[in-house]
């Protein structure tokens, strides 16, 4: 499946069982599109399913094996939101009656462009729908992307895991349900500070992405959990990446001020049943209630627990809060050494007496 990144040129699908048509496209989007060819509608639906990045469709009307409007027809009707959405533009011959015109509109084609075609019009509707498909792609990525994994948001997750339900169904195959969970979160935040627990969790989602493979989606279900959608994989193969995610946090470690933080991962491996009336998020609690205790890991961070003051360190240890005080001890330490530098010998052996 392609990636398209920000500099990269969009990505045109031109079908048509034309020799000449498909060639002369080529030549006039080469320069600044990528442009991908199909022979007839058959081919052009394989060609979209495999490749998510293309940006527009230019379609012939009257093709062998699968015509325009069919073809047009299984594209609005995909379960692929991505695919269902694209804009598809007729490209109509002197022979395509105004019925034909008119039954492609209701069916859902965006534009038309008469054959033969000029380079100006060709580039002008290629331009135009792409620029519009990737502004809208960005928004939607704004809305469904975790900005601090960059895994799909929870909504984002229990979409895509429905489709793949879906397409197990179809194709009879199975689907795996990951999920990775740090059990001492809420802990290990009150302690560390935000700054601490949001590097740990994202070091954890980078190494979760070097494990998995490009057809997979991982997704933050909650602030600690995250969760992976394995389409086509047995649970052997699922159990396989469990034990591979395992031994990425236990062998790529970062420091956290020169030590060690452990961390405690839980994990689980869910295979949902195939249903019509398989629902996403109900298989992906019965994943999270399967979540068992695993040994701990040491998953660390490049960052300095939150600033701590005398002041407050004082008010916590008079409140009875001793515990919270502990993990700044160096810190608060450091601020001291001014004060026992101006102190005189004695004044330290007095302190240092009644420290004891």
């Amino acid at each position: 499946m392609s990636e398209q990144t920000a500099d990269s040129k969009p990505r045109v699908l031109m079908v048509d069982d034309s020799k000449v048509i498909r060639m002369a496209a080529n030549k006039i989007l080469g320069k600044d599109f990528e442009v991908i060819v199909a022979t007839d509608g058959e081919d052009g639906w394989k060609q979209l399913q495999a490749d998510h990045s293309i940006h527009v469709v230019f379609t012939d009307l009257l093709m062998p094996v699968l015509d325009g409007l069919g073809l047009l027809d299984r594209i609005r009707h995909s379960d692929d939101p991505g695919i269902q959405s694209i804009p598809v533009i007729m490209v109509t011959g002197a022979d395509n009656s105004d019925e034909i015109r008119e039954e492609a509109l209701k069916r859902g084609a965006t534009d038309f462009l008469p054959k033969p075609f000029n380079s100006i019009d060709l580039q002008a509707r290629a331009r135009a729908h792409c620029n519009y498909q990737r502004e809208a792609l960005a928004l939607k990525k704004q809305i469904t992307v975790d900005a601090l994994t960059g895994f799909s948001n929870q909504p984002s997750f229990l979409e895509q895991l429905t489709k793949d339900l879906a397409f197990a169904r179809r194709h009879s195959q199975s689907v795996a349900i990951l999920i990775a969970d740090m059990a001492d979160y809420k802990s290990f935040f009150m302690q560390h500070g935000k700054q601490a627990a949001d590097a740990a969790l994202s070091h954890a989602a980078r190494l979760v992405r070097d494990c998995i493979r490009t057809e997979d989606t991982p997704g933050r279900y909650s602030f600690s959990t995250l969760a992976i959608s394995l389409p086509s994989t047995p649970s052997e193969g699922a159990m396989t990446l469990q034990e591979k995610v395992q031994q990425a946090l236990r062998n790529n470690p970062l420091q956290v001020n020169g030590r060690a933080l452990p961390l405690k991962w839980r994990f689980s491996v869910h295979l949902p049943g195939i249903s019509a009336s398989t629902d996403a998020q109900t298989e992906v609690q019965a994943a999270i209630s399967k979540l068992g205790l695993e040994a701990v890991v040491a998953v660390h961070a490049t960052v300095k627990p939150p600033a701590a003051s005398l002041d407050k360190a004082l008010a916590l240890i008079a409140r009875g809060q001793s515990e919270q005080v502990a993990a700044h001890l160096p810190q608060l330490l450091q601020e001291l050494i001014p004060l026992l530098q101006l102190a005189t010998p004695e004044q330290r052996w007095v302190l240092l007496k009644q420290i004891g």
